[in-house]
C-alpha cells in the first residue's frame, strides 16, 4: 500500500518481462550458497562479502539451527539471482541478495519472491536490513538506524 498505483503497474510489467524468460525458482537448495556470495559481491562493489573471511563466517552461521531460506533463480540453466534469509521470532530477515545486472529488474523480482515468502510464512514483519543498497528507498521501506544513542 506504500507504492502508488503507477509504480505498482510498472512493477507488474517489469515482472511479466522476467516471467517471459521462464525463470526457475529454486528454494532451499543450499548447494548454491556460493552463488549468493558471488552475485552479491559482483552486484555491490562495497559488499562485505568481498572478503573470504566473511564468506567463511556465513558458512559457520548457516550451521546454526535456525530457519534459513535460500532462494535461487535460474534462467537458461544458470543461476542469475539468489538470496539468503532467515525466519526468526516471526520476522523474515532478508539478509543477502544478488542478481545479474545484465537482466533488467531481476533484483526487484527477487525482492518480490522474498516478500511473498514472508507473507506465506505469516511473518509479522519483513526486515530488509541496514543501508539502502540502491533499492530500498524505491520500495518505500522505513529507514532504521544501525545505532540509537539515548541519554540517561
Amino acid at each position: 500500500n506504500r507504492l502508488s498505483a503507477k509504480k505498482q503497474r510498472n512493477l507488474r510489467a517489469e515482472f511479466r518481462k522476467i516471467e517471459d524468460l521462464n525463470p526457475e525458482i529454486i528454494v532451499d537448495d543450499f548447494s548454491g550458497i556460493e552463488e549468493v556470495f558471488k552475485l552479491n559481491s559482483s552486484r555491490f562493489p562495497d559488499s562485505y562479502l568481498q572478503s573470504e573471511a566473511e564468506r567463511l563466517a556465513w558458512g559457520d552461521l548457516l550451521k546454526l539451527p535456525y530457519d534459513w531460506h535460500l532462494i535461487s533463480i535460474k534462467i537458461d540453466n544458470k543461476i542469475v539471482a539468489a538470496s539468503l534469509s532467515v525466519m526468526y521470532n516471526n520476522i523474515y530477515f532478508y539478509l543477502i541478495n544478488g542478481a545479474d545486472i545484465n537482466i533488467p529488474n531481476l533484483g526487484k523480482y527477487l525482492n518480490k519472491i522474498n516478500l511473498e515468502r514472508a507473507i506465506e510464512f505469516k511473518a509479522e514483519s519483513w526486515d530488509a536490513g541496514l543501508g539502502d543498497c540502491n533499492w530500498k528507498e524505491a520500495w518505500h521501506l522505513d529507514k532504521i538506524p544501525q545505532y540509537l544513542f539515548k541519554k540517561d
